[in-house]
């Protein structure tokens, strides 16, 4: 039974910088170790590679870097052009990504996961880089205000420890270095994209009431429209300094540079804003919050579809999810069909529906 490679519509972003990339003979090994100290290759230095043959040497560098933004994706692409590893270039991305599309992500605030394969190990990673709800939360008090936007919805921000846990273990770059593309972006400013527009227009009322966002985007009291200049300087501001406190105690080594920033941002100025924020807006979180979360690496989770290995991050995401859809659709036979059929697309759907959906999901999926 032929299977087909199936584009799942799944919501999931994916970033692709893959730097010296080999075919894969399976089987992948798994890794949640901490890495040890950085070599030139980015490796640790218990786990370095022998040397390559000759012929290795000679093998062409494969790189490719995908996101959702130009913008985004020239950042990935000058950092690896700079020798940068596809963990640098993975940050690179996701920092221009929050400065033009803010509607979706941000390396500032928000959580997020990765996957990360290391071509010269073999291994598999993933990031969990999602905090919890602020601890002053409770059920009485939240309900009320459920599905209302506030400072009640967000957790802990987790995705800057994450990203700073992937630049530790896996980048090759200082941190100035990677966030350059960022900053540039803006304080320079962008154009306003027709998406970028189309959100704005949504938010038009929560814009005109906070002061801050209205500065930014309600310049002269209009709303900006597509290809104006947008100029996120406050954001550029918050990356400088977690840039210069890096560089303030990189001498000491590049984990003391990361653990700076780290420190700075969680348990710093930066985390007494938002707690201040949080606090005058009915928000959850408080200090300890922040000064007690730690991103992880750990062990992704993985299933075989076909004749691939397919991994992705393992709870608290929904990447299992994906997994289960996949499970199911191995069962059915694809052959002769596009990936764009009517009845391949309503499998896919109907997959994913079992999954996320009662009852399954809450069987399944759900913590006990």
């Amino acid at each position: 039974m032929r299977k087909l490679k199936l584009r799942l519509v799944f919501a999931i972003a994916i970033i692709l910088p893959l730097a010296g990339c080999q075919t894969p003979e399976p089987p992948l090994e798994t890794t949640q170790t901490t890495p040890g100290p950085r070599t030139s290759s980015g490796v640790s230095s218990s786990e370095a590679p022998d040397e390559p043959s000759p012929e290795e040497s000679l093998a062409p560098r494969v790189e490719a870097v995908v996101s959702s933004h130009e913008l985004a994706t020239a950042a990935g692409v000058e950092i690896l052009a700079a020798g940068g590893s596809a963990a640098d270039a993975s940050v690179a991305v996701a920092a221009v990504l929050s400065v033009v599309e803010p509607f979706y992500s941000s390396v500032l605030g928000g959580g997020t996961w990765a996957l990360y394969y290391d071509a010269d190990g073999r291994a598999v990673t993933s990031m969990n880089g999602v905090g919890p709800v602020g601890s002053e939360a409770t059920l009485s008090d939240y309900r009320p205000r459920a599905g209302i936007p506030g400072m009640h919805q967000a957790i802990v921000p987790g995705a800057w420890d994450g990203w700073m846990l992937w630049l530790e273990a896996y980048g090759e770059l200082e941190l100035g270095d990677v966030l350059a593309p960022a900053i540039a972006v803006a304080r320079e400013g962008y154009p306003v994209s027709t998406e970028m527009s189309f959100w704005l227009t949504r938010q038009e009322d929560r814009i005109r009431n906070s002061p801050v966002m209205a500065s930014i985007y309600l310049p002269d009291g209009d709303l900006l429209a597509p290809g104006e200049t947008v100029y996120q300087t406050g954001m550029a501001d918050t990356f400088e300094s977690l840039v210069a406190v890096y560089d303030d105690a990189v001498a000491e080594g590049h984990a003391a540079g990361i653990a700076a920033a780290r420190d700075y941002f969680y348990r710093g100025p930066i985390a007494d804003a938002i707690v201040s924020f949080s606090e005058e807006n009915a928000g959850y979180l408080t200090e300890q919050d922040f000064a007690e979360f730690s991103a992880e690496l750990v062990e992704p989770i993985s299933i075989e579809y076909d004749e691939l290995s397919v991994y992705q991050n393992p709870p608290n995401s929904q990447g299992i999810a994906m997994l289960e859809a996949l499970n199911i659709l191995e069962g059915f036979d694809f052959a002769g069909q596009s990936a764009g059929d009517a009845a391949v697309v309503h499998r896919q759907v109907e997959a994913i529906k079992l999954v996320v959906g009662p009852p399954l999901a809450a069987q399944l999926l759900c913590d006990s």
